[in-house]
């Protein structure tokens, strides 16, 4: 994850702060956003959780050199990105969270549908670039995937095997191979990314779930 902070050695371990923290994965720190969707910074935690805090209260926070936070003054002055999206967070400034972790260069769009479900979904058209279509509202309950900025990036990479499947065999011959084909591929793309061992196990039981369902079978 050393690219994604370039502030921060990858020779420092725990954020130069190995007296109150411990990291035996590289885990990532977590992010913290405005109502708006704007990405302000991070703290000195071996989460990945997201959260929602009004920048005049990020301002007003002490900072390390490396500009973050404490993780505790900033978990108790926050809320979670799920709690936001139930309370009315609007859809531009989810798309816009959503879009700091997104490692494509497609647009993103709400899925209106099937909001007692989770995930994203991806539309291609032929002549046109895909859409990944987003379940703002279903990420928000049950496992409450958008709280985790690991989980966010690995749905991104299960579409984004779709769009790669696609283009490397064609349009036309993607739309004639079956779904079983279709989503076997992306779940074993997403499960192959380094964002995959960062994930709940609750996450990656319901995508071993889809898998099998779709005839993946893993050899434990």
């Amino acid at each position: 994850m050393a690219d994604k902070y370039p502030s921060t050695s990858p020779y420092a371990y725990c954020a130069w702060n190995p007296v109150k923290l411990v990291d035996p994965d590289g885990r990532e720190i977590d992010d913290y956003f405005t109502e708006s969707g704007r990405f302000l910074g991070s703290d000195n935690a071996k989460t990945d959780n997201v959260r929602i805090i009004s920048e005049t209260t990020w301002n007003g926070l002490s900072k390390t050199i490396d500009g973050k936070i404490d993780h505790w003054v900033g978990y108790a002055l926050s809320s979670d990105f799920a709690t936001e999206t139930r309370n009315g967070m609007s859809t531009d400034a989810q798309l816009a969270v959503y879009n700091h972790y997104n490692p494509t260069d497609y647009n993103l769009v709400e899925l209106n549908s099937e909001k007692d479900s989770w995930g994203m979904r991806t539309t291609q058209q032929k002549y046109n670039d895909p859409l990944i279509k987003i379940r703002l509202y279903g990420n928000s309950i049950g496992l409450e995937v958008c709280n985790h900025s690991n989980e966010i990036r690995n749905l991104f990479f299960h579409e984004k095997g779709h769009i790669d499947q696609c283009q490397s065999i064609g349009f036309n011959k993607y739309r004639q191979i079956s779904t079983n084909r279709q989503e076997v591929y992306a779940v074993k793309a997403q499960m192959t990314d380094q964002t995959w061992i960062l994930t709940r196990q609750e996450y990656q039981a319901g995508f071993i779930k889809y898998g099998a369902k779709h005839g993946l079978y893993i050899i434990r």
